[in-house]
């Protein structure tokens, strides 16, 4: 099955911490998502819940294009 935006967002805001400094959103669907859908919900989900996110690179990986490097 398929999970929602807001699905992935609730999941992704438990498991933020103080340490989190990069989220990659990834295999989006091609026909059935938008890239600013997935990333608005998951902006949302962080506002509504408070959770401060200004200093974590949030990013969507695309489909046709390869994703930056990144170092961790």
């Amino acid at each position: 099955g398929h999970l929602s935006n807001e699905d992935s967002a609730l999941h992704l805001k438990n498991i933020i911490g103080e340490n989190t400094q990069k989220i990659i959103l990834a295999h989006l669907s091609e026909e059935n998502n938008k890239e600013d859908l997935a990333y608005n919900a998951l902006i949302n989900t962080l506002n509504d819940n408070n959770i401060i996110h200004e200093n974590i690179e949030i990013v969507v990986a695309k489909q046709s294009s390869p994703t930056k490097m990144f170092t961790l």
